[in-house]
């Protein structure tokens, strides 16, 4: 028996009688056709159909939906003598994601560490993307070593796969916008911050908080280990305010600041690292 939920009825071998519920298994496949002929950097994705029962049972026509599957391992970018370069990795996962979710317009969509997890991720090196109203809209991490087929050189492999939306949201028209006139002004702020906390929770609270002269908002750096409480990290974030209409002064911004670690202080009870 296979790893599908929908058996064709008249398949062409044993081992094609389930259609498929995931683009991963293939995908990974793929993977391991390339490290057997010493390709180490891969990238490989697929748009294509996953197929489930449907709301009446196995009698019912199967429900089908349209997902995007992507694996990735080896070099961040190609070689080059003037960048070291750097391998893929969690972060650099996360990173492709975001910009997919953008992509495909998915504005409610959210990462969440942990949860309902794809079969074939490996525990602690992966997290599920909700959809906004309760349900799983994909998953992303590392590939479990057990799954795969890959040589001792073989650096680890990264995968994400996400349900697309049938109707996707129509594209925003462009406004074009003119440079500003007035310089900006960037503030750093380091958080200690519990790993119960998520750092997409608190950038929400920076942003209710800092009114609307923040234009930008990032994190530029990670940092756990010594000289930290047990369980806890420091989170620093680049906060860059600017107006259309003035020059701000340090007034205008140390303001916005105060009102930041104020509300996180009271919402999460997170403080500045001294």
């Amino acid at each position: 028996e296979g790893e599908g939920r929908v058996e064709v009825s008249n398949p062409v071998s044993k081992e094609e009688a389930w259609l498929r519920t995931s683009l991963l298994p293939g995908l990974v496949r793929r993977v391991e056709h390339n490290f057997a002929r010493g390709t180490r950097s891969v990238r490989l994705f697929e748009t294509g159909t996953a197929f489930f029962e449907g709301e009446q049972g196995a009698e019912a026509p199967p429900k089908e939906e349209t997902h995007l599957g992507l694996v990735v391992t080896g070099d961040g970018s190609p070689p080059h003598w003037g960048d070291p370069g750097k391998k893929v990795d969690l972060w650099y996962l996360k990173g492709l994601l975001v910009r997919l979710l953008d992509g495909a317009r998915m504005k409610e969509a959210a990462l969440v560490p942990g949860g309902e997890l794809h079969p074939w991720l490996a525990e602690g090196e992966a997290f599920s993307v909700s959809d906004g109203s309760g349900g799983v809209a994909g998953w992303a991490g590392r590939i479990d070593p057990t799954r795969m087929d890959a040589p001792a050189w073989a650096d680890p492999v990264w995968a994400l796969e996400l349900t697309l939306p049938a109707e996707p949201a129509p594209r925003p028209i462009p406004i074009y916008q003119p440079q500003p006139a007035f310089p900006g002004v960037d503030r750093d702020l380091a958080l200690l911050l519990p790993n119960s906390i998520k750092a997409q929770e608190v950038e929400g609270v920076i942003r209710a908080a800092a009114g609307p002269l923040l234009v930008e908002l990032g994190i530029f750096d990670l940092y756990e280990g010594k000289g930290l409480p047990e369980d806890h990290r420091s989170v620093a974030f680049r906060l860059r305010y600017q107006s259309d209409r003035r020059t701000l002064t340090d007034e205008d911004v140390d303001r916005s600041v105060r009102a930041v670690t104020v509300r996180l202080r009271e919402e999460l009870g997170v403080e500045p690292r001294s």
